[in-house]
């Protein structure tokens, strides 16, 4: 759901960080819990960037939304398919 990386970007901000980015290889998001990421949303914690690939079809709603960059894996496939 998400809580636990917000806790964790919470406790590297006290510890001086700048900026924080996360990646999520399959990003489920149960409950809209992507909305917890948005910049609007939480004022208290910014992830720079969040990166999550297009394993998952809901992914396609973050790709305009800040700080999401949805990541393809097409390419990944057509590699393997084609070795």
């Amino acid at each position: 759901s998400g809580g636990t990386l917000i806790e964790c970007a919470q406790a590297l901000l006290q510890h001086g960080a700048v900026n924080i980015s996360a990646f999520v290889g399959h990003g489920i998001f149960p409950n809209e819990s992507w909305k917890k990421f948005l910049h609007s949303n939480n004022p208290k914690v910014y992830f720079n960037t969040f990166y999550v690939t297009n394993t998952y079809p809901n992914t396609q709603i973050l790709i305009d939304k800040i700080p999401f960059k949805v990541l393809s894996i097409a390419q990944i496939l057509c590699n393997i398919c084609f070795q």
